[in-house]
C-alpha cells in the first residue's frame, strides 16, 4: 500500500496503465518461441524448437478522464447550460460570447438563458434539483461557503489550466477555503462608495474637494443638505435615500461598507459565536438611526423615479463604478457628480477609509442529474467555458459594455483596460483606484454568512421604521447569530 508520500495521482495511474497496455500489444505483434521436451523412437532426448503463433487480444481501453485530460478536442459532444446574467448590458453579451466559444470547441454546445431575477442562495438549489441551472454560476464568495456547505459546488483547483488563470487575476479578490480548495475565480467587482450632486453640494456653502471622511463630518453635510426648497414646510430635498429592501445582500451593500470603515474588518464572528456587537459596530447603527430620525435620510420605495438624477436626493449610496455609464446616459444636462469614501466615527484609531470589495465571481455548480463519465464531460465542458469567460478578450469586452471593472492582475496598467478607465473620467478613476487601496471582501468568517447577515439586515430595518434603538435591535441579531451557530 502507498504511503501518504507515495500515493499515486490518477495521471500517474493512468500513464502506467498506458505502459503496461503498450508492452502487451507489442508482445500480441512478435511470434513466441516455446521450448519444449518430446520423446523420439531412438531412445535419445533432444530438444526441439517448436513454433508456435501466439495472438493475444488487446485489452479494452478505460474510461477517459475528461475532467482532467489534457486534450478535449475529440470528447463527446457534450451539452451544458449558462445564465448569461440579469443585467442588460450582460445579457446582450451572452450570445456572442457563447458563439465564439463554441466556434473554438465544436463538441460543446451552451444553452444560454437570461438569469431568473434576484435567485439567492435558497432558490438555486431548486434550481439545481430541476437541471435547469446554470453550470458557470455567477457567485459571490460569501455565498460561496453556503453553497460549500450544501456539496452544491466543484472546485477548480487541479483542473488543467487552473494556475494559469488564477495567476491572471487580482490576488486580494481570491480565496482558498479551510479545506485548501478553491471554489471560485474572481470575475469583476465593485466598491460602494457616495456619490454627490456637485452642484447641490456648492450651492450649499460645501466643498466638493473635500467630502466627508468622519461620522461628524457626514452629518454636517447631511444637515446643511437636506432642506424645504419650496419653503412650504415641508422637506423636498433630501440628503440620501439608501434601499430598504429585505433581502440579505443588502446589508452587504448598506451597511457591510460602514461597518468595514469603522471596524478595519469584515469578519462578522470568530467561527463561534457573533463578534459584530462592538463599540464601532453599534456606531454604524447609531449612525443610520440619526439619519433617519431626523429626517435626513428618506425611504428609497417612497421615490417613483431616480432621485439622484431627478434632484431629490443630493447623495446616491450605495454609489457604484458602473453608475457613471447610467449617469452619462440618462443625467439631465448639466448634471455633475463626485464620488467620497466610506466615512467612519470621529474617534476611530482605523488607518483611512475601508470599504467593503464587493466581487462576483464563476463557481462550477455539479451536475446532479448525471453521473460518472457523462457528469464528467459537463464540469470539464463548464470549466474550458469558465476560462474563456476570464480570458483577456470576453474581460475586455464585458468591462467596455457593463462599467463593471474587471478582477484582473494588471487592471491599472494593460492598455486593454486603461483606454476604458480613462474614457469613465476622473471620479471613475478615483472610485477604482479607492476600492483596490482600501477595499476588503466580505465576511467569510462561517458557512452561515448569509444567514446571519439576513439578521442584521432586519436589524437595519428595525432602526429604519424606528420600531427598536440600535442597542435592541444589535443584541437581537447577536442573540439570533449565536443561536445559529450552535446548531
Amino acid at each position: 500500500m502507498a504511503t501518504e508520500n507515495e500515493t499515486l495521482s490518477r495521471r500517474a495511474f493512468l500513464r502506467m496503465g498506458a505502459m503496461t497496455i503498450a508492452g502487451a500489444a507489442l508482445a500480441a505483434c512478435q511470434p513466441q518461441v516455446i521450448r519444449e521436451t518430446v520423446q523420439v523412437e531412438v531412445t535419445r532426448e533432444v530438444e526441439v524448437e517448436k513454433v508456435v503463433e501466439v495472438t493475444v487480444a488487446a485489452p479494452e481501453a478505460g474510461p477517459i478522464d475528461w475532467l482532467h485530460e489534457d486534450d478535449i478536442s475529440n470528447m463527446p459532444p457534450t451539452v451544458i447550460r449558462y445564465w448569461t446574467g440579469d443585467e442588460p448590458e450582460i445579457i446582450a453579451l451572452g450570445a456572442p460570447l457563447i458563439e465564439q466559444f463554441q466556434k473554438m470547441y465544436p463538441n460543446i454546445s451552451i444553452i444560454g438563458r437570461e438569469a431568473p431575477r434576484w435567485v439567492d442562495n435558497q432558490a438555486l438549489l431548486a434550481y439545481i434539483k430541476a437541471g435547469t441551472n446554470s453550470h458557470v454560476h455567477q457567485s459571490v464568495f460569501n455565498e460561496d461557503l453556503w453553497y460549500i456547505a450544501h456539496d452544491v459546488l466543484l472546485p477548480c483547483d487541479g483542473l488543467p489550466g487552473f494556475e494559469e488563470v488564477r495567476a491572471s487575476l487580482d490576488d486580494s479578490m481570491n480565496y482558498v477555503w479551510q479545506d485548501g480548495h478553491t471554489y471560485s475565480l474572481s470575475w469583476h467587482f465593485g466598491g460602494p462608495a457616495i456619490h454627490y450632486n456637485k452642484t447641490m453640494v456648492e450651492e450649499a456653502g460645501l466643498d466638493p474637494a473635500n467630502p466627508p471622511k468622519t461620522y461628524s463630518e457626514f452629518l454636517a453635510w447631511a444637515e446643511a443638505l437636506t432642506q424645504d426648497k419650496n419653503g412650504d414646510g415641508e422637506i423636498d430635498q433630501w440628503f440620501m435615500a439608501p434601499d430598504v429592501s429585505e433581502e440579505w445582500w443588502w446589508w452587504e451593500f448598506i451597511m457591510q461598507p460602514f461597518y468595514i470603515a469603522a471596524t478595519g474588518s469584515s469578519d462578522l464572528t470568530d467561527g463561534q459565536k457573533a463578534t459584530f456587537n462592538n463599540p464601532a459596530g453599534l456606531a454604524v447603527y447609531e449612525l443610520f438611526d440619526t439619519l433617519y430620525r431626523k429626517g435626513y435620510a428618506a425611504l428609497s420605495s417612497a421615490f417613483a423615479t431616480d432621485a439622484f438624477l431627478g434632484g431629490m436626493v443630493a447623495a446616491q449610496y450605495p454609489g457604484w463604478m458602473s453608475n457613471y455609464m447610467y449617469y452619462r446616459d440618462n443625467a439631465p444636462p448639466g448634471f455633475e457628480w463626485f464620488v467620497g469614501p466610506i466615512p467612519k466615527p470621529d474617534d476611530s484609531q482605523v488607518e483611512g477609509n475601508k470599504c467593503f470589495q464587493f466581487v462576483r465571481n464563476f463557481a462550477l455548480v455539479k451536475e446532479v442529474n448525471a453521473t460518472g463519465e457523462e457528469a464528467d464531460r459537463m464540469m470539464r465542458a463548464a470549466w474550458e467555458f469558465e476560462k474563456f469567460l476570464l480570458s483577456p478578450g470576453p474581460m475586455q469586452d464585458f468591462f467596455a459594455a457593463t462599467g463593471h471593472p474587471v478582477c484582473v492582475a494588471d487592471l491599472l496598467t494593460n492598455p486593454m483596460y486603461t483606454g476604458i478607465i480613462d474614457e469613465g473620467g476622473e471620479q471613475f478613476r478615483w472610485q477604482i483606484e479607492y476600492t483596490l487601496k482600501e477595499g476588503m471582501l466580505g465576511d467569510m468568517s462561517h458557512v452561515k454568512a448569509v444567514e446571519y447577515m439576513d439578521f442584521l439586515q432586519q436589524a437595519y430595518l428595525q432602526i429604519v421604521y424606528g420600531k427598536a434603538s440600535p442597542a435592541d435591535a444589535l443584541a437581537e441579531a447577536e442573540q439570533k447569530t449565536n443561536a445559529l451557530l450552535a446548531e
